[in-house]
């Protein structure tokens, strides 16, 4: 009785982990829109890392993820923002074939959010002499992205979390040379999230 018992939990745990198989992608930008997405492609480059299902892989991946038509529109108090996402086959010369696409957006109340990066943040806590790691920082950014998220209405990503958002604010300043704006980190780790969601969706279907 005792080995079925085994048995079972072992059948179990074997169809669960068939049901989160890994996909591998390479996540891509149009050349004349590089500028534009380059923080959202890390981001979403690092949603796919902590993701259980998704890895990263620039040759041999399973689909290439092209991110384009990033639009930023200012509508009162409002900033809504739109992206659209195609998932493709593994593109080297070319773009590779269309699998499916999606429209992504956001809307967030830009002056409370600018409020709330003013009220939690002095200038000093994002600024390269200060330790990049630093628990005060992360502290501060996630108790304004918890704020911030019960403002908009919007649930927080399941990786805010402060390594994310620690690592988030070292990639812009590793990569662009500067630091970046906390509302900044905090829009296109949102984007990030349902850029992933929607390509999980896209996978599915």
């Amino acid at each position: 009785m005792r080995a079925f018992k085994i048995i079972g939990i072992g059948i179990f745990f074997f169809c669960h982990s068939l049901s989160f198989a890994q996909y591998s992608f390479d996540v891509k930008t149009d050349l004349d829109e590089k500028q534009d997405l380059q923080v959202l492609k890390q981001a979403v480059k690092k949603s796919i890392e902590e993701a259980n299902w998704a890895s990263n892989q620039e040759m041999g991946e399973d689909f290439s993820l092209w991110l384009t038509s990033i639009n930023r529109k200012h509508e009162g108090d409002s900033l809504t923002v739109s992206i659209i996402v195609h998932l493709r086959t593994k593109a080297m010369f070319t773009k590779g074939d269309f699998i499916a696409g999606r429209k992504i957006t956001w809307q967030y109340n830009w002056e409370k959010a600018m409020q709330f990066a003013a009220d939690s943040l002095s200038e000093s806590l994002l600024t390269l002499e200060n330790s990049p790691n630093s628990d005060q920082v992360v502290d501060k950014m996630t108790s304004m992205f918890s704020s911030i998220s019960m403002v908009t209405g919007t649930p927080l990503p399941t990786q805010m979390s402060g390594a994310f958002i620690s690592d988030m604010t070292n990639i812009v300043r590793m990569v662009f040379k500067r630091d970046p704006s906390p509302v900044e980190v905090l829009e296109n780790i949102y984007l990030s999230h349902l850029v992933l969601k929607a390509t999980k969706n896209m996978i599915k279907q």
